[in-house]
């Protein structure tokens, strides 16, 4: 019995290895795009941007900054944020693993505010960070909001949202790509900082110690020979 039993775990072992090698994934720099739902409840579109027109998008490994303006331009629109605010609501998300692929990752977009009695406040400033793996799958993602500017909203307003989006490769913090735009700090990057601000400093005060030799100690050493002869 544990034989059979064994021959299956190694099967499905196989078999998962060759689907995940197999399964369509992004090329490096390819548009990523997400779902919500709407306020109905619906899947639909990400937030559409004003600049563009179009909703929301990454790109896939890149690091960027992202400027998106979303319109609050509808009644319905106002309230849905209202309730997002209050936790009342949760504004569900999610983007394919790989591109066109029926399987998704489940995120969420947290709005961080106050609402009062005519009017609402939004933080304007929202960080991305998604994980990705050398098949070109997205293994991770997250939104979260971070305390910047809390932007005044009413009906017809719209909302100017920005922050970095991160992209790590692996279930870790290592930076996807070596050149990332944010590329996370490590004792070897900080080495060479250290070295170049210890020669610096050296250097500075030797510079010192020879100014202060020659404008002060110097002339009070010739004045007090000229006063022996």
């Amino acid at each position: 019995m544990i034989k059979p039993m064994f021959l299956l775990v190694i099967s499905l072992l196989v078999a998962a290895i060759q689907t995940h090698q197999t399964f369509p994934g992004y090329k490096l720099g390819e548009e990523v795009n997400i779902q919500c739902k709407t306020a109905q409840g619906n899947w639909g579109q990400g937030p559409t941007c004003v600049e563009t027109g179009k909703p929301i998008n990454f790109h896939f490994g890149h690091d960027m900054l992202q400027a998106c303006t979303w319109g609050i331009t509808s009644d319905e629109d106002y309230e849905h944020f209202k309730r997002l605010i209050t936790r009342e609501e949760t504004w569900s998300c999610r983007v394919e693993v790989g591109p066109g692929v029926d399987f998704y990752l489940p995120f969420f977009i947290p709005i961080w505010g106050v609402v009062e009695d005519t009017h609402i406040h939004i933080d304007t400033h929202l960080n991305f960070v998604f994980h990705g793996d050398n098949y070109g799958h997205i293994m991770g993602g997250a939104a979260y909001p971070v305390q910047d500017h809390f932007q005044p909203v009413q009906k017809g307003t719209y909302l100017k949202i920005h922050g970095p989006v991160k992209w790590f490769k692996g279930h870790y913090f290592h930076d996807f790509s070596p050149n990332s735009v944010f590329a996370s700090s490590s004792s070897t990057d900080i080495l060479p900082v250290l070295l170049m601000w210890s020669l610096v400093s050296i250097m500075l005060t030797a510079v010192i110690a020879v100014s202060y030799y020659q404008c002060c100690i110097k002339p009070r050493l010739v004045r007090k020979l000229l006063k022996q002869d």
